[in-house]
């Protein structure tokens, strides 16, 4: 599956243009397909409509409508901005993608794992 970022391209918010910017960064580094969706862009009313009928925004956000940017894995929406952050600080970016975990970063993950029981669990930068 191709993981899909709804993003918008004309916003005039800096939050929401890093965000967007910090996601495509992230799923260019893990090397993981992804699609940005232009929810600005007339030609894809259909994408834009879609992600609005199946994002649901709590009662107590107060937004009216989603706001990009919004990550789905084809067509299964796995969450926002705050939740891919989440997951990446977990270094659980893959499951939270519902993604095969590749084998170099199971070997990454491997090599720090040994790395920190050879300090005696103890994590040093």
């Amino acid at each position: 599956m191709v993981i899909k970022i709804y993003t918008s391209r004309i916003s005039g918010n800096v939050m929401l243009k890093l965000q967007q910017h910090y996601i495509i960064s992230i799923l260019e580094a893990k090397k993981i397909q992804h699609e940005e969706i232009d929810i600005t862009d007339p030609q894809n009313e259909k994408e834009r409509e879609f992600m609005r009928s199946v994002v649901k925004i709590p009662d107590d956000e107060g937004d009216e409508v989603p706001l990009p940017p919004q990550i789905f894995n084809g067509e299964k929406y796995c969450g926002k901005y705050e939740d891919f952050h989440a997951a990446v600080e977990k270094e659980k970016l893959f499951s939270y993608l519902e993604l095969d975990i590749p084998e170099d970063e199971v070997e990454f993950a491997r090599k720090v794992e040994e790395e920190n029981k050879s300090r005696g669990g103890v994590y040093v930068q």
